[in-house]
């Protein structure tokens, strides 16, 4: 077993949002004493602008520029009735949401093909990969585009403590798992979807499944044998 160590650790990233939280909760407080913020802003608007900036900030630092076009979508969404009454417009929709959601969708597809400096990554077909259980420890898929099913092939070799990181996700990407063991799931950053079966510990392996920056889906099945599938 192996020993992980203890305490606070502080990161940059974890101050900054910390932060932004904080000026979050603030704002929701003094909207709730009765303050206004004046121009009609109610206390979505500005606790949601808060963090959606904050998003789109945060991207444009890391510099994954196709990163930014969800939090403005967002932010559309969020301000919409202000920017009709700007143009003049009595009906505050000025588009369709989900041609919004949609239009996101393809210019963050479009710009990472077009801006992403390393391509040999991406997948845009159906795939199958395959998975030793004795080589589990820390195991990356990135930058899926297609579908991609994921195998483990010799699954007694597995000792536990191992981790499946999915990262970038635009896709699908369903990892077949034997049944008995454990998923343990982390996931941040995403607003795909992820789908694991219900379980309870029973005492077998553990396996991490690590979610960051996931916009497609991602999906457990746990499987008796190769041709006796349980999906989820």
């Amino acid at each position: 077993m192996k020993e992980r160590k203890s305490g606070l650790h502080l990161t940059k990233s974890a101050v900054f949002w910390g932060l932004i939280l904080i000026l979050a909760a603030a704002a929701l407080i003094l909207d709730g004493a009765g303050i206004s913020f004046g121009m009609g802003f109610t206390a979505l608007h500005v606790v949601g602008g808060i963090l959606l900036l904050a998003w789109l900030g945060t991207e444009l630092f890391r510099g994954k520029i196709w990163n930014i076009f969800f939090p403005l979508a967002f932010l559309f969404m969020l301000f919409e009735g202000f920017l009709a009454g700007l143009l003049g417009r009595e009906d505050p929709n000025l588009i369709s949401n989900w041609i919004v959601l949609l239009a996101a969708l393809l210019l963050t597809i479009g710009s990472r093909l077009l801006f992403r400096r390393e391509k040999k990554g991406i997948a845009m077909g159906d795939r199958a990969l395959y998975l030793d259980g004795g080589e589990l420890e820390d195991v990356r898929i990135s930058e899926n585009l297609g579908k991609v099913n994921v195998y483990i092939i010799n699954p007694e070799r597995y000792e536990g403590e191992g981790r499946i990181t999915v990262q970038e996700n635009l896709g699908q990407v369903v990892i077949h798992l034997p049944e008995d063991w454990f998923v343990k799931s982390e996931v941040r950053e995403t607003i795909g979807a992820v789908n694991v079966p219900t379980q309870t510990w029973n005492g077998g392996k553990v396996i991490v499944l690590s979610v960051r920056e996931n916009i497609g889906e991602i999906r457990v099945v746990f499987e008796k044998s190769a041709d006796d599938r349980i999906e989820s």
